[in-house]
């Protein structure tokens, strides 16, 4: 029994009102708690950085050089909700919530452009011969610095000139060494300006050390040719006429978007390294209410039956379990609130799990206390050796799962970090609620005489089973259960693996017109590549939303998807990895779209006039709740609230046999509102301006693309993590 309640209950109300003023903004999309992208929508990136191709003195810093830098992108473009982490010294991790796949592209553009500008002179000696003993030198160095090996880094590069318009594109040969080049470090600043006819152009200019350079590169070539290259790729060549000292401009064809894209790049500064997208996964935001809400209802009904047990079972202890386990809810919520941790789904996984566990501990405790009673003793001794004789049960048991749960934590990454997380903060909230408040309550219902006798139900009664008597019946039982489990396990192989250890991809499609398993699986099965083989025969198709034998939407999965190597553009001699992510989604919308199944994009029928400057678009929108009527001035509200000021919106036909209500819109910019900039408006509109009854069509709500490298990485932790959870606990058990 607790000695001095008073104080405890002081202490539980400071606690409780402190959780409850937390949680004060607890619906608000920027105080709330924050919520990762299976939750709200949007795009996980991962990318990796070849460390071979970067100095070794620079190697220490080149994660947090990235990182630094790609903030400094988004920033220019005012994305400050985007989330970049590094993992690791080569990978890093970024969050964009809520984008369109338009914005989605323009945005890893951003990321995957290094942005490194350069000046140099055009060499005289252009001959095939040439280009290829250049080339050759290129390769040779690579291969040096990937082995580790130092190396002379060649004074000439060939450098591809992108091809105009209705042309072919070029290679030429650059001098790639002072005092033929400057170098974009000593630039100054960049911005948009317009040439003599009006369009739009780069201006730039050098300082310090930079200005005298390009002064001297100019001075004394004048009647050469200068090339500005940015990212090994020329975007301008022109012959040098005059002396410019660290002031120019870049013209060409640019529409107002590239300019202000690459003024961003040039601002921002450049990369280090070029890094390479290795793993990709989009929810749509649609997907992600979806997920809110079965997570929410899995949480409801799970809570409203662990509470009626523990009423019915335990009676007046059970409702004293039952506040405990109000309390360690209310707690969890305020602690992921209070330190801005990001609640996932499986971070809602870990929340249920808390509930068990909280439950658990009072089991325990009422069962100790069951069986003193048993003994002879009265209610308060009782009461008092039940807690004290499940102290170091459950306080062993809490410990276990929190080794396992910072394992996790160590060696997951995303959602399983958000899971860790969840499953630690529940893990402690509920030992002070089961071992401490529980007994506060009890202590002052019994010193009070509120409770005389704590009554429960008992299904089972004297139950006296002699388990060590069949120890070796139990033990031959679990040795041939394992050794058929590892016979299965065998005999499946790869087939035991998801994507997550093997590579690959996973879409989930949206259908205009339900469909069966067998007739998608059938179509993407008999897919045909350009080199006349079917590359996705493994595909695997399950349906998540329908009834009956049709559904209207599938989870679509192959392994099918590889990485590959292929030359950087503009750098024949520089290797990258792609991945065929791409291809495979764009395959699988062009054959289930050219049959009428796939649902139709958010975004349609996309028009930009310049003069008068106007846009017009169909916005085709899913009504979940069909007996409300879906207006367009509801839709020109919506877009308001983002930002979007539509002058015109009007309904279309309704696409048969679906929710999908089409509207066309119009809008003319004002001011200096640029019409290509109001496009990537519309991306925040099924995140925020629709409401949760309506959301923008989507034909891949879901994808996720998996990296061989990041599945072999994947199998070494999950491997290097379970030996370490399984010999960590052993020891401490022991």
């Amino acid at each position: 029994m607790l000695k001095n309640t008073t104080r405890g209950f002081v202490l539980l109300a400071l606690l409780v009102a402190g959780a409850v003023y937390s949680l004060r903004n607890f619906d608000d999309p920027q105080l709330g708690i924050k919520r990762g992208i299976d939750l709200q929508g949007g795009t996980e990136l991962i990318y990796e950085i070849d460390m071979n191709l970067v100095p070794p003195d620079s190697r220490a810093t080149i994660s947090d050089d990235v990182k630094r830098v790609i903030s400094n992108r988004f920033d220019a473009f005012g994305l400050k909700e985007i989330s970049i982490a590094t993992a690791g010294s080569d990978r890093f991790i970024i969050q964009l919530p809520g984008y369109d796949s338009g914005e989605l592209q323009r945005m890893k553009q951003q990321i995957e452009q290094s942005g490194q500008l350069s000046f140099h002179l055009r060499a005289t000696d252009q001959t095939p011969a040439t280009l290829e003993l250049i080339e050759a030198e290129w390769r040779s160095y690579y291969d040096e610095l990937r082995a580790g090996r130092s190396a002379e880094m060649p004074k000439r590069k060939v450098v591809t000139r992108p091809a105009p318009e209705g042309g072919v594109e070029s290679r030429h040969v650059l001098e790639w060494a002072q005092p033929a080049m400057v170098s974009g470090e000593f630039l100054k600043s960049a911005s948009l300006i317009f040439d003599e006819t009006g369009a739009p152009a780069i201006g730039f200019a050098l300082s310090g050390q930079g200005a005298v350079q390009f002064g001297e590169l100019t001075g004394n070539n004048i009647g050469s040719q200068l090339c500005i290259v940015l990212d090994d790729s020329i975007i301008q060549m022109a012959a040098i006429e005059n002396r410019i000292d660290g002031q120019g401009r870049i013209t060409g064809s640019f529409t107002a978007e590239e300019v202000n894209d690459t003024v961003t790049l040039l601002r921002a500064g450049s990369l280090p390294a070029k890094p390479q997208l290795v793993n990709e996964q989009t929810i749509g935001a649609l997907l992600g209410q979806e997920s809110v809400q079965r997570g929410t209802q899995a949480m409801a009904v799970s809570f409203i039956i662990v509470i009626a047990f523990m009423f019915v079972y335990y009676m007046g202890a059970g409702v004293v379990a039952n506040i405990a386990l109000l309390l360690n809810l209310l707690f969890v919520l305020a602690a992921i609130q209070i330190f801005r941790n990001t609640l996932t789904f499986p971070g809602m996984a870990g929340f249920l799990l808390t509930v068990g566990m909280a439950v658990d501990a009072n089991i325990l405790i009422f069962a100790r206390i069951r069986e003193e009673k048993a003994r002879g003793r009265g209610l308060a001794q009782a009461v008092q050796a039940g807690y004290q004789r499940a102290f170091w049960t459950i306080f062993d048991a809490n410990v276990t799962t929190l080794i396992t749960a910072y394992i996790l934590f160590k060696f997951g990454s995303g959602a399983v970090k958000g899971f860790a997380i969840v499953l630690s903060i529940g893990i402690i909230a509920s030992f002070f609620t089961s071992i401490y408040v529980s007994r506060l309550f009890l202590t002052v219902m019994i010193k009070r005489g509120l409770v005389k006798e704590l009554k429960m139900m008992a299904f089972f009664t004297d139950m006296k089973i002699d388990f060590m008597a069949q120890r070796k019946a139990f033990a031959t039982l679990s040795a041939g259960l394992v050794f058929v489990g590892l016979v299965v396990l065998a005999a499946r192989g790869q087939e035991t693996l998801g994507i997550d250890f093997t590579g690959g991809a996973r879409l989930v499609a949206s259908l205009d017109e339900p469909a069966s398993e067998n007739e998608i699986r059938d179509m993407i099965a008999d897919i045909v590549d350009e080199d006349g083989n079917r590359p996705f025969e493994d595909v695997q198709v399950q349906s998540i939303q329908g009834a009956g034998e049709k559904a209207s939407k599938f989870s679509i999965r192959t392994r099918s998807v590889e990485e590959k190597k292929q030359a950087v553009e503009g750098s024949p001699n520089q290797e990258t990895t792609v991945s065929t992510t791409d291809k495979f989604r764009a395959l699988v919308a062009e054959t289930l779209g050219g049959r009428g199944l796939l649902a139709p994009a958010g975004i349609t029928d996309v028009q930009v006039t310049e003069s008068p400057a106007q846009f017009q678009a169909t916005l085709n929108i899913v009504n979940e709740d069909e007996s409300a009527e879906l207006t367009p001035d509801y839709v020109k509200q919506a877009l308001l609230s983002v930002n979007f000021n539509a002058t015109k919106v009007d309904a279309l036909a309704k696409i048969d046999g679906t929710k999908i209500q089409p509207f066309s819109i119009v809008a003319s910019p004002e001011g200096t509102d640029s019409v290509f900039d109001l496009e990537s408006q519309l991306g925040t509109l099924a995140q925020e301006g629709l409401g949760d009854k309506y959301s923008l069509s989507t034909p891949f709500p879901e994808i996720n693309s998996i990296g061989g490298r990041v599945a072999q990485d994947m199998q070494g932790k999950v491997f290097v993590s379970m030996m370490i959870a399984f010999f960590v606990i052993v020891f401490y058990i022991s």
